[in-house]
This record gives C-alpha cells, structure tokens and sequence, in this order.
C-alpha cells in the first residue's frame, strides 16, 4: 500500500478516536506517528471547531482534523 493511502487511513481512524477522548488529544504524539508513516516532514496538525473555527473544547462539537504534510518534496493536505 502506498505512503499517502496509509496516511490517509490512519487519519480517518485517528479522528474517530479523537471525538471518543478529544482531551487526551496531542499534536506533538498525532506528528510522530505520522513521521513513523515514513512521511518526510508534518507541516500542521490542528482541530478546529467548524462552526467557530476556535479549538474544540468538548468532543459534543463538530470539528475537522486538519493535516499537511510531505512525501518526498510533496505537500499533501488532508482535512477530516
């Protein structure tokens, strides 16, 4: 399977895991996991609320995941 449809995988479940405890929530942990994806740098990791477009601060609102990272000298963006 190709880098880009690991990642792409592995981002959807993160997400899924991410609304079950949305406190426990890291970047910094989301980020290292990606690089041992073999991805070659992570650019953002973020979550924001998609009504406000503020951090969610409780896993009852609607949020996205947002990520952008390489491959090579590649940015691929992907928001969940």
């Amino acid at each position: 399977m190709k880098i880009a449809s690991k990642v792409h995988l592995f981002l959807n479940k993160k997400k899924r895991i991410i609304k079950k405890d949305l406190l426990n929530f890291s970047s910094y942990y989301l980020k290292k996991e990606l690089m041992k994806l073999k991805v070659s740098k992570v650019d953002y990791v973020e979550l924001y609320n998609l009504n406000t477009l503020k951090k969610p601060m409780s896993k009852k609102e609607n949020f996205n995941l947002f990520v952008a990272y390489f491959l090579g000298n590649i940015r691929l963006i992907d928001n969940f």
